[in-house]
């Protein structure tokens, strides 16, 4: 082994047999832990110590056959259980002990010594096969106090052996554990490996959160700025809550401006603004499910990170207190931690900087489809004053038209309210570049008459949304109506002479290759709301589709709720006219 397990220049664990032999060289916090539990004494014999002390090669702990042994020996031994479950809960709470107390030569606190590291690696990696899920949340325990603590141990080898373990077992609580400590890692480094260990999880146990632990920061603080000094030059970036990025030297203007600097500049900004819209479209994908978190992790993921505190601080949020009631707000952008917005229907919209509760129980995204019309009027009059106008405001493009509001049969398989209806294929590409949908050929391959389906998935809830379009001739479009402009040459734009005609939409899981049809009972309303919306915009008029996804305001049957001539910082007022529920369910 590379390792001397005999104890050599290290004291012996005092009691002739308190152990089995070989397992652990007494002196560190662990190995004292381990004794003073007194869990080594049922287990004498040397099967679990060679197993845990075993390092030929250099990941005996990757090896099929030591997994294998382990399983057998955890079958075989009912003391082999216990004994981990020991070894694991002293890993996990153990104080650090100085090795040699009584010399000056090193006093340092060590909780696993390097005469230690490869039974400490082999426990995690027992503890997985053996205990399975039960050895979480002693495993995430041990990580996390690895990671902020990283000097009790004497190799980084157990630190990533609690990672690879938890991946391992693959389940939810894993995740969440694993999820937990990605903020702990104090460099880049450690950072990575955590997020490679998430990754190698099944996506059934990592869902949708992966995205929530990989925001990049791109060096900004807390407040969203950030100093970048670069070929002799020095600029101040502050990121705006709309997502544009502002720049300002500190050397002398009169300093000749240096192009490379100024690549550099650019290229930052790019970077955090790219960041920015990818936040913008996985926050809004999460609209259609039903996921919560509590307000540790709301703060930390969603309040702590600039980047996405500056999507989160435009959105609506329910927060569920301990006392069973809501209260829907808008949080704040500067300070963090504060809520910007806090409507009460009766009393209207509360002061900026109103602090948290500290009696919420979880959060989540608020959504209008669960909404009642007054509630909805007095949140579109607060983002119109607060002039909340980009292409995620989320009251004004989630807000539900009659077609939602029709009441469904329980069986209903197929959305048909758009069968037949003919779009113009340019404009329906965009929209479709702009939503999260795929489009796949079923068959006519590139001519003008062929059938295409577009789904979009929805990963958290393992189902797909599938419609049926035809992209037809503009000869062959009802009516005979060619879809382009009088006097255009049509000719020069072949996407002009097209058009799209819609056939039928439907639910199905992600996994059924037949793509059978779910009944609208067996799924939940947001998602099915989502869906609408998006046929909606696909299928809506150029200038109505650009409106709603701008923001500048749904059309639904009676018209656009923003009328021509209403000021942008009209008085909130639930009687208003331009904000009257009359598209509302």
């Amino acid at each position: 082994g590379e390792a001397d397990h005999g104890g050599a220049g290290r004291p012996d664990a005092p009691g002739t047999g308190a152990q089995p032999p070989g397992l652990l060289v007494y002196g560190d916090g662990w190995s004292r832990a381990v004794l003073e539990s007194g869990a080594l004494r049922r287990n004498r014999g040397a099967g679990l110590a060679g197993l845990l002390t075993l390092s030929a090669g250099t990941r005996p702990t990757m090896d099929k056959g030591w997994g294998a042994a382990v399983n057998l020996l955890g079958s075989a031994e009912k003391s082999t259980a216990p004994v981990l479950r020991a070894l694991l809960r002293a890993l996990a709470t153990a104080p650090p002990s100085a090795l040699h107390p009584d010399g000056a030569s090193d006093t340092r606190p060590i909780l696993v010594s390097r005469e230690n590291t490869v039974a400490a690696v082999n426990t995690l990696w027992a503890a997985s096969h053996v205990l399975g899920p039960e050895a979480v949340p002693d495993l995430g325990e041990a990580l996390g106090r690895l990671l902020e603590e990283p000097w009790i141990a004497e190799s980084t080898g157990i630190r990533d052996a609690g990672a690879g373990a938890l991946a391992a077992i693959a389940t939810e609580e894993a995740f969440e554990q694993l999820k937990a400590v990605v903020p702990k890692a104090q460099t880049k480094t450690q950072r990575e490996l955590l997020l490679l260990a998430i990754s190698r999880m099944p996506w059934a146990a990592r869902a949708a959160g992966t995205a929530e632990v990989a925001v990049a920061t791109h060096g900004l603080d807390v407040s969203g700025k950030r100093s970048l000094t670069t070929h002799h030059r020095s600029y101040t970036l502050a990121l705006n809550v709309n997502g544009a990025v502002t720049s300002s030297r500190l050397d002398d203007d009169t300093v000749v401006t240096d192009e490379a600097a100024e690549r550099v500049l650019r290229t930052e900004i790019r970077a955090i603004n790219a960041t920015y819209r990818k936040e913008l479209a996985r926050i809004e994908a999460l609209l259609a499910t039903e996921c919560t978190w509590s307000p540790a992790q709301w703060r930390q993921l969603y309040l702590g990170h600039p980047i996405t505190r500056a999507v989160a601080s435009r959105l609506v949020w329910r927060l569920e207190l301990e006392s069973g009631e809501t209260l829907d707000a808008i949080p704040a952008w500067q300070p963090a931690g504060l809520l910007r917005e806090l409507p009460h229907i009766a009393g209207g919209p509360s002061g900026p900087g109103t602090p948290i509760p500290e009696n919420v129980r979880s959060v989540q995204l608020w959504h209008p489809r669960e909404a009642a019309p007054e509630e909805l009027a007095v949140w579109r009059g607060i983002l119109r004053r607060l002039s909340i106008r980009d292409h995620f405001d989320q009251p004004f493009q989630q807000i539900e038209r009659a077609f939602t509001s029709a009441a469904r049969e329980p069986e209903q398989t197929e959305l048909r309210q758009w069968a037949g209806a003919v779009a113009d294929a340019e404009s329906w590409q965009a929209t479709l570049a702009e939503l999260r949908w795929s489009r796949v050929t079923k068959s006519g391959g590139k001519a003008a008459d062929r059938e295409d389906l577009i789904h979009r998935e929805f990963p958290q809830d393992k189902v797909t949304a599938t419609a049926l379009v035809t992209r037809i001739s503009a000869a062959a479009s009802p009516g005979g109506k060619s879809g382009a402009n009088p006097g255009s040459n049509t000719s020069a734009n072949p996407a002009a002479r097209t058009q799209i005609r819609f056939g039928t939409a439907w639910i199905h899981r992600t996994d059924d290759k037949a793509l059978t049809p779910l009944p609208w009972s067996a799924l939940h309303p947001r998602l099915c709301s989502e869906v609408e919306r998006d046929l909606s915009l696909l299928m809506s008029p150029p200038s109505d589709a650009a409106a709603m996804l701008l923001g500048t305001g749904p059309v639904g049957p009676a018209g656009p709720v923003d009328a021509p001539g209403t000021p942008a910082d009209a008085p909130i007022n639930p009687s208003h006219p331009h904000v009257t529920p009359d598209i509302l369910p």
